[in-house]
């Protein structure tokens, strides 16, 4: 079966495949709450040592499937690169990488580049080994060879993982000169020659040399190439005696022959003493064996012994400066230093910006992480010897960019470190030159914050054989560097892999740092509480049941962690099963990804996509797929409240011709379970069972089909599906009485639902609408930030009519504000006009208020709602016809459901609502003042308030103005709030006191969200606002936008001791007072005392419904 690739997904979400058109509004494209923070720093520290110059296999770089390229005087050194600069050498291929890397994630991450300090360039051969870095022939040298004409013998086999001086032997190559003979070896690494000494580099010269190694026997050195197993190899110091060639018969008997090829070696040259590198050293290769052969590439590389010991800075961390030309010349700069090798003669090259880094010496990770240190700290000058000028310093150096102190070093690494900080050679002392380097990875990790990533590319075989070093050497500088775990890679493919999740967990500890995970949304039932988490590390989400919410919560469960296998998912939508065997389903997603039902490719691209969102991983990437990577099944939950069912009676049994059949309904409740419902970005609304934290089942609304495969999408950051809020209500449809959930999406589109949830366990879809339902009228149905609610209007019946009452949400295509009205089938029956708008000024009206008229009348026949630009309306369900009249216009969006109340005395109502909203673009950077409002509309059949409104001063403290409002000269009081402070939530009401939450977007990019400030004030005229003890402000917490509550307590007396004293009849708690505890999301500020007020939300609290109402 073919999937879908992501090359082909990306092409069609670019051509628009689920990106709603925002008429009008423009919705933020992620959460605000969650959308500030800054790029993270990081800071890319390739390796840059001579191993570098190997392939992948530890041989000298060199492409060997062409036959052309093979080491010898004939080779085409520009048709055969070799060393560094192939393009199969580890230096290209990290190089390779980090240009990807930027390609990638330029628009993501501040990237700064620092090596190993390297001795300048020098064009004299022989400071390689004191303090230059010098450029000498490149050759292959290859260790411990055996040579035969044959070339195939038994013990030539590449697939061997014996020792390097086994007699088997893994790599073959033909001689140079003479095409019968072969040289057969297990280790080949980049080598270095220089003939004559007084004389320029000279590239026709002929360095291809034959080695055989000379020991001691009790009388010194030997010129001989001695076989006799009683001489002994000097470790210290490697001699290796020159030979022109081979030939057929030994010169002396104890001249070393090409074990039984018939083979020895000729025509004595010259004595060398040829230095161990660190790579050999590192896998365990002590010598170079008893033969060596030097073969020649013709051309240059650059080559140096010992190193200054630090680091060096080659481009500071930049990137998003938000100056297109200061970011687009960083990357360039960066770009330029991860081109391949160059060999042409540069005295600065070394340093030269312009230049690429050079692969040539040794490791120097300790000084390298103290220059790193000095560069976070911002440390450097002058007359440092960590971070100088010669290491990158100057006084022209931009400063850190800010990260809300998300940093981090990033080390690829083909070996062990080698060299101490001030330059003294460690590399045969591997487990103490790791100690060293331990230390500084710490104490930087320690210093900055910064976490340090370690990449194992590539390295030798053999390095955990090393006496006394540790299993995981690379583990042991992660965990000193924070990161607990080195990411290893043998290929290009791998590095590319290690990397990118490397960057991408980076960005994601980015994202967490700025980001708050608690959405703000909080529930209880009982002893059980429920909070809504988005995580946006990867944008997924949960619901969290916990215990004893109000005090020392417990949490019980988790619904990520309680989903059923994806395949026994009992997800629906709104014609049936959501699975690839619903044809409607599967036809639609066909077109929305713009296939052909009669290609099977595009109909298996389809299923891929139906089966991602029931929670198929196995064509995520994590499982070498193409689609989105998810911790969890639930999408990140932003703007849908949870809306919980249990058997509460909504009080419809008050009226008479609906009593019994009504508490008929509320009994069988008893029965059932408690149910969660909430909307998540993962395109379904879950019902989650309380108790156990199961999903039972899922909807996933058909408007939100087109938006599913942005789901899949890697590339994508973040998608709105279902985001809007919900409710669960009783409503007597179709002759009995039915438990429904009416939602909308939210930002997440523009639709509405009804479900059946009257037996939890098997939901009836009763309908969904979105604009092409509605014909004409659809061109008023905006993103439904509405939450849509339950009337009952009086239609003449006994029964009355229920009816769904909805504004018509934002971004609608006429862009006005106006009132939906739909039958029991989702029929439109009203559509009332309210205000005006345009594309260039929209409108929209939010969630409604409906009102009960009068206690005793149990008909819903007042609405009040608020719109975007500020008006207050209120509409008559009993004159639908008629045109919403305006209660109040102010200069700040209402974007809250308002809340009402009876007033003391008279008809009418007591409306409370805040205004300001928080889904656009921008909204988390305005400052405009906003206001709470309580209005006494007494008369809501003959007119409208007159709008003389008095100001309440308030200062932000649990003081304010106390002077009698009277009713003849106001229509009601208001409280303004300055920097930004704004209402988001729908106040709540009991006896004669208003309850709400603003939220204040905090200024800095590295804060979390905002501040909710919880207030309790007087809603009757007696006093004003303001009344006796602990009414005003009464505490806060920083987050998500979040709405506020209460519980009301008792206070046990307590004896001398601290106990709570008992009645000795009973045995009881003896009360001592009420305490109230006011909840803002998760934080409660507990209110103690035995004031008035306390007791009035006790007794408000233990009234029934239609006080609230």
């Amino acid at each position: 079966m073919k999937r879908i690739t992501l090359a082909a997904l990306t092409a069609l979400l670019a051509w628009g495949v689920g990106a709603p058109t925002l008429a009008g509004v423009n919705i933020a494209p992620k959460p605000l709450a969650m959308a500030t923070g800054k790029p993270p720093n990081i800071l890319l520290i390739p390796d840059t040592s001579e191993s570098m110059q190997e392939d992948t296999s530890g041989r000298l770089a060199l492409d060997r499937s062409d036959p052309k390229c093979v080491p010898g005087p004939n080779m085409d050194a520009d048709h055969c690169p070799a060393g560094a600069r192939s393009p199969l050498s580890k230096a290209s291929i990290v190089k390779d990488v980090g240009l990807l890397l930027i390609d990638n994630y330029r628009d993501n991450v501040n990237m700064g580049l620092m090596s190993y300090q390297q001795h300048p360039a020098s064009q004299d051969r022989g400071d390689f080994n004191s303090g230059g870095t010098v450029r000498w022939h490149l050759v292959e040298r290859a260790i411990d060879v055996r040579f035969s004409t044959d070339s195939n013998p038994s013990w030539y086999q590449p697939n061997h993982n014996q020792s390097w001086d086994s007699d088997i032997k893994r790599f073959r190559t033909q001689h140079p000169y003479d095409e019968d003979i072969y040289l057969f070896f297990n280790d080949a690494i980049p080598g270095y020659a220089w003939t004559p000494t007084n004389q320029p580099l000279d590239l026709d010269n002929n360095v291809t040399g034959f080695y055989c190694r000379t020991d001691r026997d009790g009388g010194g050195q030997q010129w001989d190439c001695h076989y006799d197993p009683s001489y002994e190899h000097d470790e210290d110091s490697t001699y290796m005696t020159s030979f022109g060639d081979l030939r057929d018969s030994g010169a002396v008997e104890d001249d070393i022959p090409g074990i039984g090829s018939g083979l020895w070696f000729a025509d004595r040259n010259q004595r060398w003493n040829v230095f161990l590198v660190d790579s050999q050293r590192q896998r365990g290769i002590d010598s170079w064996g008893r033969r060596a052969v030097f073969l020649q590439t013709n051309q240059k590389e650059w080559r140096t012994t010992t190193a200054p010991g630090k680091g060096y800075l080659h481009v500071p961390i930049r990137g998003n400066t938000g100056d297109p030309a200061v970011d687009d010349a960083h990357w360039a700069a960066l770009t330029a230093k991860l081109q391949p090798q160059r060999h042409d003669w540069n005295p600065d090259a070394m340093t030269d910006p312009a230049w690429p880094l050079i692969a040539a010496g040794l490791t120097p990770l300790e000084g390298t992480m103290q220059t790193a240190r000095d560069y976070f700290e911002e440390a450097g000058s002058g007359t440092s010897n960590t971070f100088g000028p010669d290491q990158g310093w100057n006084d022209d150096l931009p400063d850190l960019p800010e990260s809300c102190d998300v940093n981090a070093a990033v080390w690829i690494t083909d070996g062990l470190p080698s060299v101490a900080a001030d330059g003294t050679g460690l590399g045969d002392d591997p487990p103490g030159a790791l100690d060293d380097a331990a230390d500084a990875i710490e104490d930087f990790h320690n210093v900055t914050g910064a976490d340090v990533h370690i990449v194992g590319f590539a390295l030798p075989a053999g390095v955990e054989d090393i006496p006394k070093m540790p299993d995981d050497p690379l583990d042991r500088l992660a965990a000193a560097g924070g990161t607990e775990k080195a990411l290893m890679a043998e290929d290009e493919q791998g590095l590319i892999e290690a990397m990118n999740e490397i960057f991408q967990q980076i960005i994601a500890d980015a994202r967490s740092e700025f980001s708050s995970l608690n959405s703000g949304a909080v529930m209880r039932l009982d002893s059980i509480g429920f909070r809504t988490l988005a995580d946006p590390e990867d944008w997924t989400g949960d619901v969290v049941g916990e215990r004893n919410p109000d005090g020392s919560a417990t949490e019980i469960w988790r619904a990520s962690e309680e989903m059923p296998a994806w395949e026994d998912r009992g997800l629906i939508t709104s014609n049936g099963d959501f699975e690839p065997g619903n044809a409607d389903l599967l036809a639609e997603m066909i077109e929305i990804l713009g296939g052909d039902d009669s290609d099977q490719d595009d109909v298996d691209q389809a299923i891929d996509i139906i089966n991602y969102v029931r929670g198929d991983a196995s064509n995520e990437q994590r499982n070498n797929g193409n689609f989105q990577d998810r911790s969890s099944l639930i999408g990140a939950v932003v703007g849908s409240e949870p809306a919980l069912q249990r058997p509460i009676n909504h009080g419809w049994d008050r009226v008479e011709e609906l009593r019994e059949s009504y508490q008929s309904h509320v009994s069988s409740k008893s029965g059932r379970r408690n149910v969660v419902y909430v909307g998540s970005n993962a395109g379904v609304v879950h019902a989650i069972d309380a108790e156990s934290g199961n999903e039972i089942w899922g909807y996933v609304p058909r408007a939100v089909w087109p938006r599913l495969p942005e789901l899949a999408d890697p590339g994508t950051d973040f998608v709105y599906t279902v985001d809007g809020s919900m409710r669960v209500v009783d409503a007597y449809w179709d002759g009995g009485w039915k438990t429904v959930l009416l939602g909308g999406l939210g930002a997440g589109g523009k639709g509405l639902f009804a479900i059946d949830v009257t037996n939890p366990n098997n939901p009836t879809v009763l309908w969904e609408v979105t604009p092409e339902d509605l014909g004409g009228d659809g061109d008023d149905l905006g993103f439904t930030f509405a939450a849509p609610g339950i009337a009952r209007i009086d239609d003449g019946s006994d029964t009355g009519e229920f009816v769904v009452v909805a504004g018509n949400g934002y971004g609608s295509e006429n862009n006005d504000s106006r009132l939906l009205v739909f039958d029991e089938s989702g029929n439109l029956t009203e559509n009332i006009a309210a205000g005006t708008g345009s594309s260039g000024n929209p409108n929209g009206l939010s969630t409604a208020r409906i009102a009960m008229d009068r206690p005793d009348e149990h008909y819903s026949r007042w609405v009040y709602a608020g719109d975007l630009h500020g008006s207050l309306w209120r509409f008559d369900l009993n004159s639908p016809s008629s045109s919403a009249d305006e209660i109040h216009s102010t200069s700040g969006p209402i974007t809250a459901a308002p809340q009402t109340s009876y007033p003391p005395f008279g008809n009418g109502f007591v409306v409370s609502f805040g205004t300001g909203k928080f889904f656009e673009t921008g909204d988390n950077s305005t400052t405009d003042n906003q206001r709470f409002y309580v209005i006494y509309d007494l008369d809501p059949e003959n007119g409208t308030p007159g709008g003389d409104l008095t100001s309440r001063s308030f200062g932000g403290s649990n003081t304010g103005e106390r002077e009698d409002i009277d009713l003849e000269d106001y229509d009601g009081w208001f409280v303004e709030f300055s920097g930004g402070e704004r209402v988001l939530t729908q106040p709540r009401v009991v006896q004669d006191m208003v309850l709400f939450s603003t939220y204040q977007p905090i200024e800095d990019p590295c804060a979390v969200g905002g501040i909710n400030a919880g207030y309790l004030l007087r809603v009757g005229s007696a006093e004003g606002a303001f009344g006796d003890d602990y009414t005003g402000r009464i505490g806060d917490i920083e987050g998500a936008p979040a709405g506020v509550g209460f519980t009301v307590r008792e206070r046990p007396l307590l004896d001398s001791d601290g106990d709570p004293v008992t009645d000795p009849d009973t045995g009881e708690v003896i009360a001592d007072g009420v305490d109230v505890a006011i909840r803002i999301g998760d934080h409660e500020e507990v209110l103690e005392g035995t004031a008035g007020w306390a007791e009035d939300l006790a007794e408000g609290r233990r009234q029934n419904w239609m006080q609230v109402r």
